[in-house]
């Protein structure tokens, strides 16, 4: 069968991109919170920041992955459908021929 939902197809890719720079974001923030000594002179007062920096990281990440993967599931599911229903079809053309 011919590939079809070229348009989801690419808004899956699309949020599957967008998932990885969430996640380099996340790393790149946390990254410039530990070097940043100006803004955040001690321990304390990074800890705040790392903790939105990581949990909204992470939870952005998971939630475009998750979108993409769900695009990606209902797209097979449907092609597994119209194989099956072509399948049926077949079945019964030829069932129909035996009796």
């Amino acid at each position: 069968m011919k590939r079809r939902f070229f348009a989801l197809r690419i808004i899956s890719t699309i949020y599957k991109i967008l998932a990885l720079f969430a996640f380099v974001g996340m790393i790149i923030a946390i990254a410039l919170i530990l070097i940043d000594a100006t803004t955040f002179p001690t321990l304390d007062s990074k800890l705040r920041p790392l903790g939105i920096a990581l949990g909204s990281g992470i939870v952005g990440s998971i939630v475009l992955l998750a979108f993409a993967q769900l695009l990606d599931l209902l797209m097979a599911l449907e092609l597994n459908t119209r194989t099956n229903s072509v399948m049926l079809q077949r079945m019964g053309r030829v069932m129909q021929e035996r009796l």
